[in-house]
């Protein structure tokens, strides 16, 4: 049987694993994803080593068929239907606009051990980078931890630090003091100023 009909008769059966989502330190209520095991697993030619583990392994959420997941963002929470979709065969949504959600995606890949997934996502996020994006990049990799999004974007500000910090309303001013130190600190010891 070929792997559009694989997936085709997967999605008619009723679904075999549940994966809770809540946010740490957030208003947003736990919410509910009915999942199939073999999606998670790969079967869409997205496999996530975290699900793989986790079925072959003899942990307490084989029993309850449901895994709960605390995400430390909003973003996170709120992409993960775009995760659920990309790891089932439809590719990365092309909803994904903002840096914040490029960056949300990446993150959740890396949650759950999704390489082809950050591949995929962060040759997409270098498509994107400009010097209008950058910063916003930039600042969103640091707040999730996302150092290949991050090193990406700090390229782009470094080569671009003149024509990006000319505006004296440019969105370097909007980023934490200490992320702008940083940028300032390497363009100085880079021009030898």
């Amino acid at each position: 049987m070929p792997l559009d009909d694989e997936l085709t008769a997967w999605s008619r059966i009723r679904h075999d694993w549940t994966v809770f989502i809540s946010v740490k330190d957030g208003d947003i209520p736990e919410k509910e994803w009915p999942c199939h095991k073999a999606a998670l697993s790969g079967l869409g030619g997205y496999p996530c080593e975290y699900f793989i583990r986790l079925f072959d392994s003899q942990f307490q959420e084989n029993d309850s068929q449901c895994s709960k997941v605390t995400f430390d963002s909003a973003q996170q929470a709120a992409i993960f239907p775009q995760f659920l979709g990309y790891v089932c065969g439809d590719g990365i949504s092309t909803n994904i606009q903002s840096a914040e959600e490029w960056v949300a995606f990446v993150s959740v890949c890396d949650y759950f051990e999704c390489s082809k997934g950050i591949t995929e996502a962060t040759a997409k996020i270098s498509d994107a980078l400009t010097t209008e994006t950058c910063v916003d990049f930039f600042r969103e990799a640091t707040f999730l931890g996302q150092e290949i999004v991050k090193k990406k974007a700090f390229e782009v500000i470094t080569k671009n630090f003149y024509s990006i910090s000319h505006d004296i309303q440019g969105p370097l001013l909007n980023l934490p003091l200490r992320m702008f130190s940083d940028i300032v600190e390497y363009v100085k010891r880079d021009s030898n100023v």
